[in-house]
């Protein structure tokens, strides 16, 4: 009831027997519901212009037939109760599921939609699915060889010049540059790291200080 008060502005108004529907704007009467047998309201049609009410809908579930309103009559045209029919209205409402869920809701309801919404960006989708709160950019700095990162990577499902499954990666902090050795097994990454590490030392005269 909250969210239909809101989509096309009016107003419950609840009395022991009946139920009134208004508008916002102008606070006319656009529904009148009565309480039937089952303990539900029969809502009526209301013709301002001549006050003959027609019966619209006797339903088992609270829902609501749009009324037609005469065109002459002095209720304004933002009061006329207008279902919502916007894409990303129902997105929202059926809990943001995916493209392919609402593709299967629309076609078995039978409402009509652009595909243009199904490829369009979905801000509380996006911050529904992060896992983690934004990386801030760091403000560290450090030397050369300060600092390193190392990776071991495999095993992969084809083989590098038929030999080698695994690669290791060694990164300098400092310059971001990436050294990459490719090697056959997993216990090959102590050598290759000793290797690497009597490497760089001599060639920048200076000591890793962190891995």
């Amino acid at each position: 009831m909250s969210q239909f008060a809101k989509d096309n502005f009016v107003f419950f108004e609840s009395h022991p027997y009946l139920c009134l529907l208004k508008s916002q704007a102008t606070n006319k009467v656009l529904l009148q519901g009565v309480v039937g047998a089952d303990g539900l309201y029969i809502f009526h049609n209301i013709n301002l212009q001549d006050n003959s009410p027609q019966l619209m809908s006797t339903s088992s579930s609270t829902s609501f037939t749009t009324p037609t309103v005469n065109k002459n009559s002095s209720v304004a045209s933002s009061s006329v109760i207008s279902p919502p029919s916007t894409v990303s209205l129902w997105h929202a409402r059926l809990g943001h599921p995916n493209s392919h869920v609402m593709k299967l809701v629309f076609n078995q309801c039978n409402i009509s939609s652009s595909n243009k919404f199904f490829s369009d960006f979905c801000a509380s989708c996006c911050l529904g699915m992060s896992h983690r709160l934004p990386s801030h950019s760091s403000t560290s700095v450090y030397s050369p060889l300060e600092l390193f990162f190392t990776d071991l990577w495999g095993p992969s499902h084809l083989t590098y010049y038929s030999v080698f499954k695994y690669y290791v990666s060694f990164i300098d902090a400092f310059s971001r540059y990436t050294w990459i050795f490719p090697i056959k097994t997993k216990a090959e990454t102590t050598y290759v790291f000793q290797a690497f590490k009597s490497m760089v030392e001599l060639q920048l005269n200076t000591k890793i200080k962190s891995v």
